[in-house]
């Protein structure tokens, strides 16, 4: 007899359930990723709960293999040091090291922005902007914290959408089509002292593709719509020491800045080998994708 495995999981659009795993999962989505035809978008959740199943069998066999009496341990270590109590940690970073930021830009910060410990021990300093259309679900949203002290809270005006459909008429319907509510967030408000602000928040796709168009969009619709206002947008750019067909380059975007007449905080040159970020991820994880040798770290 097999015993069915239950959750108790707790549910953003209501009371904690017990659940089974594939209310767990979401299906994957041909707009997303075109890769995936409609046959397989149709069938998602049992092929993912089908691939895991046989990722898991093939770890638990690799690592029993080579170390059947330590593995346990080091998987517990790097979980205490990278998942147990993130949230905590994370706000003591931004607390300790950013404390006298006016504003402060986040990307794929946890859903349940509400009932998340990190915001609510930054809420006495800060108060959140978040875009109307947040998934609760994923820990993927793109937040902006504005200071307290420093900007009228009641002036705030959500132009998330007003973005999106400049996109639209961009003729960036692909861009539009991938794009996940919650990866952007951009609103216009006012600090104390009258000045006007149009501040967005944005997390990029892996490739760093939609960084251009997104970031042309906000532009477009600042000069359209908001000339008086100073322009300051918070991104995980995703772009790359070398640009190809497969990933965005760090020039090529610089390029586009130049332009666009934008800067970064780089300055007019941005250091291509001088990366903010190592992708250093084992194959021992599902995003193969994301998975680099040993002779490739930096």
């Amino acid at each position: 007899q097999c015993e069915v495995e239950f959750f108790k999981g707790t549910s953003h659009k209501g009371p904690q359930r017990p659940q089974v795993i594939y209310e767990l999962l979401d299906p994957i989505l041909q707009s997303k990723y075109p890769a995936v035809s409609p046959e397989e978008e149709a069938i998602s959740i049992p092929l993912q709960i089908l691939c895991l199943a046989i990722f898991d069998a093939i770890l638990v066999h690799m690592m029993l293999s080579v170390g059947p009496r330590t593995w346990q341990h080091i998987r517990e270590s790097i979980a205490e040091a990278m998942l147990l109590d993130k949230e905590r940690k994370t706000a003591h970073i931004l607390m300790d090291t950013y404390c006298d930021a006016d504003v402060i830009f986040l990307q794929e910060a946890p859903g349940a922005v509400n009932e998340c410990e990190l915001l609510t021990s930054l809420s006495q300093k800060y108060f959140k902007l978040s875009p109307a259309g947040i998934d609760g679900k994923r820990d993927q949203n793109s937040l902006v914290l504005c200071s307290r002290t420093t900007f009228v809270k009641e002036s705030v005006f959500d132009i998330t959408e007003e973005v999106l459909e400049t996109l639209g008429k961009l003729g960036n319907g692909k861009t539009k089509r991938s794009f996940v509510h919650g990866d952007l967030v951009a609103c216009t408000l006012q600090d104390k002292e009258g000045v006007l602000f149009l501040l967005a928040s944005f997390h990029g796709d892996t490739n760093g593709f939609s960084t251009k168009p997104i970031i042309e969009a906000i532009h477009k619709t600042a000069e359209r719509s908001y000339p008086n206002h100073k322009l300051i947008v918070g991104l995980d750019a995703n772009t790359y020491k070398v640009h190809s067909e497969q990933h965005q380059g760090v020039d090529d975007f610089q390029q586009f800045l130049t332009a666009s007449q934008l800067t970064s905080c780089w300055g007019e040159v941005a250091d291509g080998s001088s990366p903010t970020t190592c992708n250093a991820r084992t194959y021992l994880q599902p995003q193969l994708n994301k998975a680099i040798g040993k002779k490739d770290r930096i």
